[in-house]
């Protein structure tokens, strides 16, 4: 397996290059899925699919600290799970599409982008908007 370099994430800026990356080495290495499913049930079971879970879980926490900066690491070392960390991480980095201010910023178009540049700027966001969650009850007389 061949490795590739990871410039190590310190703030907001390369965010969305080092989430990639990360993506594609913790898929490679065969552990991103513990970012996305539920771990398996220790109840009733022999009890190897639990220990595989945590075996990558500590893995892909592993590569995911490895990632980031001297900076970060004490911010983000505490958290106990690959998916705790990996949430906790994209909560301070990944953009807001439900704010209009970075709508807005999206919509801006440097002069030298071609008009395919911006086409595919405008499709991403409409993509990211059409990802909202439905407002729930509980949330419209916060908004």
């Amino acid at each position: 397996m061949a490795t590739f370099p990871i410039n190590l994430l310190d703030g907001a800026d390369g965010y969305l290059r080092w989430k990639e990356s990360v993506l594609l080495l913790l898929h490679s290495v065969d552990v991103a899925y513990v970012l996305f499913d539920e771990p398996p049930s220790r109840a009733g079971g022999d009890g190897s699919q639990a220990a595989k879970w945590a075996r990558d879980d500590g893995l892909c926490r592993g590569h995911i600290l490895a990632v980031l900066s001297d900076r970060l690491l004490p911010v983000y070392v505490r958290h106990a799970t690959g998916r705790a960390l990996w949430q906790a991480v994209a909560r301070t980095y990944e953009p807001d599409a439900t704010s209009w201010e970075l709508s807005f910023e999206e919509l801006e178009f440097r002069e030298d982008e071609t008009l395919r540049e911006r086409v595919a700027r405008a499709e991403s966001l409409a993509v990211a908007t059409c990802r909202l969650p439905e407002p729930r009850d509980e949330l419209v007389a916060y908004m």
